[in-house]
């Protein structure tokens, strides 16, 4: 490779290291909210069931 050809590789590195440093390579972000959904249900939901009754605990022997 030629030393000039180096010598324009490097600056073009150089060139697009600081274009990626400054930012200037980024997309530009576009906040766009999504639009509000709205769910409108034909049955109501079931009732959760109660939890089931905790087992009596075993008594200890008396001595």
């Amino acid at each position: 490779m030629r030393p000039s050809a180096l010598a324009v590789a490097i600056a073009l590195h150089l060139a697009l290291i600081a274009l990626v440093l400054s930012g200037a390579l980024e997309h530009p972000r576009t906040e766009v909210e999504p639009p509000a959904v709205l769910v409108q249900l034909l049955t109501p939901p079931p009732k959760p069931e109660p939890p089931p009754p905790e087992p009596p605990k075993p008594k200890p022997p008396k001595p």
